[in-house]
């Protein structure tokens, strides 16, 4: 019995370790002893007292309606300039001002409007720098929030990206928040398969 209750923790356990392992040491590392390559010195991205809690907490009973578990950072309320052009066929799944809730919580750093640093309930101090803030206007960002099941030619049938519900191309479709350099270890970017490649993952070009 007692073999197979440590089995369990095990197993269940190294997800999370693995987790540990790719997120520690890359720009998402928020410790305060972390190594987080972009920080500037100032210590703005050195601020969280262990890996996980600038973005969850263990005890957290609300997810915000965002499906994120136990989710610990302050949710942007912004309202963005979307992608638009005259060649996109695909049905919109989010709006200016109803963004997916799953790209919401990205932007929620990377939109500038709500600091890197407003975890756990505090408003935080420190903004996203410039290289990271894709501002409220994405319009000429690739566009998120859209329904991959509606898209006229041109498209893969089925890509290997994930995309949300099943349907939907989210930020996340592309990039694994987790993992800084699994997909692409050169161009790194938290990108799930190489640059090279991640295009024609869902184009047929």
């Amino acid at each position: 019995m007692k073999r197979a209750v440590l089995a369990m923790v095990v197993a269940l356990a190294l997800p999370g370790a693995a987790l540990a392992q790719s997120l520690a040491d890359s720009p998402h590392d928020f410790r305060t002893g972390g190594n987080n390559p972009s920080d500037p010195g100032t210590g703005i991205y050195k601020f969280s007292p262990t890996l996980c809690a600038a973005c969850h907490a263990p005890h957290n009973p609300s997810d915000a309606g965002n499906g994120a578990p136990l989710w610990n950072h302050a949710v942007t309320s912004a309202t963005y300039t979307v992608y638009s052009s005259g060649s996109l066929d695909a049905t919109p799944e989010g709006t200016a001002s109803n963004m997916n809730p799953q790209s919401r919580l990205c932007l929620s750093c990377h939109d500038g409007t709500v600091n890197i640093d407003a975890f756990g309930g505090a408003a935080g101090a420190n903004a996203i720098d410039t290289d990271g803030d894709l501002t409220t206007d994405l319009s000429n960002d690739h566009p998120v929030a859209l329904d991959y099941t509606t898209a006229g030619s041109g498209l893969q049938a089925s890509p290997t990206l994930p995309l949300t519900g099943g349907t939907d191309v989210d930020c996340a479709t592309c990039h694994n928040v987790h993992d800084w350099t699994g997909g692409d270890a050169t161009n790194k970017r938290f990108l799930r398969m190489t640059a090279a490649s991640i295009c024609q993952d869902c184009h047929d070009k």
